[in-house]
């Protein structure tokens, strides 16, 4: 018996579609093999990139080793200013409460009032006149070792046979005739 034509007809369709199955697939396979292709030339460029670049980028990582081993120096530098900075700052600050204090204990230790109206200087009845007024304040502030020394204006005195030194040329003259300003 012969086929039948609509068998005739399924194989010859089954035929064509694995026919175009076949052809999908080699094109398919293709596409794969190009693209495979194309992938392995894209890793053989960066890899010869890569290479190319290999020497610059271990430069690179050489000099951010050095300029960041300097900064790291600088820092610390700046870090060690900083703290003698602040050393020098906390000086200044206990100096100047130290000179605040030494004034103020001066200052309150010494209460000039005028002895031209009757007041007292150091305390204890100092006298009325400025002469007297001066005379005590030096024998408040010296010694008489250290007064032996001295004299106004370092003149000979007939009285004694050595030169004694200027006491108008010290600082301390400077600081009893303010005082004795402030008092009069």
């Amino acid at each position: 018996m012969p086929p039948k034509p609509a068998k005739q007809q399924n194989r010859r369709n089954n035929s064509e579609f694995l026919n175009s199955i076949s052809k999908e697939t080699d094109t398919n396979a293709n596409n794969m093999t190009a693209l495979a292709n194309a992938v392995t030339a894209v890793q053989a460029s960066i890899n010869s990139f890569r290479e190319e670049n290999r020497a610059s980028i271990a430069s690179l990582h050489w000099i951010l080793s050095v300029y960041g081993q300097q900064i790291t120096e600088v820092e610390d530098g700046m870090n060690e200013f900083d703290k003698r900075l602040s050393s020098m700052e906390t000086s200044q600050n206990s100096l100047a409460k130290g000179n605040k204090a030494v004034k103020e204990k001066v200052s309150s230790s010494v209460h000039p009032v005028s002895p031209i109206r009757g007041g007292e200087c150091f305390s204890g009845g100092l006298g009325t006149d400025t002469d007297n007024l001066i005379r005590r304040m030096l024998a408040a502030a010296l010694t008489n070792g250290l007064a032996s020394q001295y004299n106004w204006a370092s003149k000979h005195d007939q009285r004694c046979s050595s030169t004694k030194k200027p006491f108008k040329n010290t600082a301390m003259q400077g600081c009893l005739l303010v005082k004795v300003h402030l008092a009069v």
